[in-house]
């Protein structure tokens, strides 16, 4: 425990200004006070906390997957840590009431399941700090949000700026607390930034991408909020990272807060320019930054409807890149059409509005679709009209800054001028048991699209229904499943008390057809085997059988694959 932590002189120093300063003065009654102090030298954290009433013990309002014991460095002469089930208390150690005390502790940087990483390291030293690891509640058990009226910040590092909410601070700043918290920045990055946003951005990253991202985030901010015609009321703040450059692969994470979006990129792959890689990374970008408006400036009032702020997000991201010239006009179809055909086939049986409870996943794509086709509606009755403006509508005619799906019907009814797609929108939202294929064959009625069956698959398309060959064989054999897909193969786990799926597999080929390249080719057919009850020959790279499995259910045929063509008289 002793080499968690060293208390340095500049940190000594500072626990004394801390003391003497006057800001610990109480603001009200039941104000919590944080004040944080960064040494950057040590890369380490002083904590001081003043309480707003004396308290026998504290705990920490945020439980999750941290372990506070093992980071965090209390003075144990004076208190001590208590577990109690799942909430995680200091007491004093004599048993007395207090009202302040401190805790320090080196940047914690690994990952935390299902969790804000406590610290984000930049590559010149400078961090982050996710605020709520370190909020208090006096309840047993502790809950997710601060039970204190108030919870004051006051961020010092006498050496670094720091950065938050679209501002920048030297050495000092200061922060009520208000939802899930945000990170804030401790270090000396120049900032990319506008009117719009405030940018750091790794110095490590490769040249290229640095290049891209001084070019197309400012560019991004600037043109939602032309397009929506509302400005953000906090200058947001993008965060980027790179992290394990010498891993032999590339990759990229992030999330959104309040304020701020945080992204991480890692792996030596992006040290090779790939514009197709840069695409998939500016379109995660895109669509967070898309919430700013749609979860943001607007909140939905009814969760069962995520597809109208996941949707749109989407679909705002595409026609971004779309303007932007990163894709061409056929490729942008191409993102449309996955989403279409990613809907047919994974929504089943249910009303979006359940997705909730069953697939989220289906709330972006279904929803993007959504987007597309209330964007072609708006057009065919205004072409100076676009989706953009079915949001400035939802913007201007909000009560309380909030909307749900009643509010976009009604203003698709008025830049339509008419009720029926409409209409048969919100039966595909409410309404179970329909034909998934034939509802989206009609939302592009009377639309500079032209929607068709095709054979002309994607590659989506393809992969999902290798995939389904998998998945079919574990359901009717082990009522489960159990395998991760990778580029080229299936990787199967053992599943107990399963004999035709008890050893792990890898699986390339079935009965001699490419699983994962000739996805429907494979799906029909194992469905032909499954029809005169014969057996699957499952094999590995090499062709060499890895196992062989009676097909004992009748499995449906492939639900058909929709090609979205523009007309002559298209404009996006």
């Amino acid at each position: 425990m002793s080499d968690i932590i060293r208390l340095t002189g500049s940190l000594l120093f500072a626990t004394c200004l801390l003391l003497a300063s006057p800001t610990l003065a109480l603001e009200n009654a039941n104000t919590l006070q944080i004040h944080v102090h960064f040494n950057a030298d040590t890369d380490s954290w002083l904590v001081q906390y003043q309480l707003p009433k004396a308290v026998k013990r504290v705990a920490f309002a945020r439980q999750g997957g941290l372990d506070r014991t093992q980071h965090y460095k209390l003075d144990q002469s004076k208190f001590t840590w208590q577990q109690e089930g799942s909430a995680l208390f200091i007491q004093s150690a004599n048993g007395n009431k207090f009202s302040t005390f401190e805790l320090s502790f080196n940047s914690i940087y690994h990952f935390i399941l299902k969790d804000y990483t406590p610290n984000v390291q930049f590559s010149d030293g400078s961090v982050l700090l996710y605020t709520n690891h370190l909020t208090l509640s006096e309840r047993p058990g502790g809950k997710s949000t601060p039970d204190f009226e108030k919870t004051q910040f006051y961020f010092s590092s006498p050496t670094t700026d720091i950065v938050f909410l679209g501002q920048r601070y030297t050495a000092k700043a200061q922060w009520e607390l208000s939802g899930d918290g945000t990170y804030i920045y401790f270090g000396n990055i120049k900032a990319i930034e506008n009117n719009n946003m405030i940018a750091l951005v790794d110095p490590a990253l490769p040249k290229w991408v640095w290049h891209s991202t001084q070019t197309y985030v400012p560019k991004l901010f600037d043109y939602y909020t032309e397009k929506l015609a509302r400005p953000l009321d906090v200058r947001p703040t993008v965060f980027l990272n790179y992290i394990n450059r010498e891993g032999d692969f590339a990759s990229y994470n992030g999330g959104l807060l309040d304020g701020m979006v945080q992204l991480s990129v890692a792996g030596k792959g992006w040290q090779n320019k790939d514009d197709d890689r840069f695409n998939l990374f500016f379109h995660f970008l895109a669509h967070e930054a898309a919430h700013f408006w749609n979860s943001d400036l607007l909140t939905l009032n009814d969760n069962r409807h995520a597809w109208l702020h996941e949707g749109s997000a989407d679909a705002f991201a595409y026609f971004a890149m779309l303007d932007f010239e990163l894709i061409a006009q056929a490729q942008w179809f191409n993102l449309f059409e996955d989403a279409a055909n990613h809907c047919i086939l994974n929504k089943g049986r249910y009303a979006l509005q359940d997705m909730q409870r069953w697939q989220y996943k289906n709330h972006y794509a279904c929803g993007a679709v959504i987007a597309l086709a209330s964007h072609l509606h708006v057009q065919a009755n205004n072409p100076a009209l676009s989706l953009f403006d079915i949001w400035q509508q939802l913007f201007k005619h909000s009560k309380n800054h909030t909307y749900g799906p009643e509010d976009y019907f009604s203003t698709l009814d008025t830049l339509t001028g008419e009720t029926k797609f409409a209409n048969t929108l919100r039966r595909f939202v409410e309404t179970k048991g329909l034909n998934n294929y034939s509802e989206i064959m009609t939302w592009f009625n009377a639309t500079a699209i032209r929607v068709m069956p095709s054979s002309d698959y994607s590659q989506f398309y393809i992969r999902h229904w290798g995939k389904q060959v998998v998945s079919e064989l574990m359901l009717s054999h082990c009522k489960q499943i159990s395998f991760n897909t990778y580029d080229d193969y299936i990787k199967t786990y053992p599943i107990d008390n399963c004999k035709a799926f008890e050893q792990e597999m890898e699986i390339h080929f079935i009965n001699g057809i490419d699983l994962l390249r000739s996805g429907v080719a494979a799906y029909q057919a194992f469905k032909n085997k499954c029809a005169a009850g014969e057996q699957v020959i499952l094999e590995n790279r090499t062709g060499r059988p890895v196992a062989r499995i009676d097909c004992i259910k009748q499995v449906i045929a492939p639900d058909p694959y929709i090609k979205l063509n523009p007309t002559d008289v298209f404009e996006n």
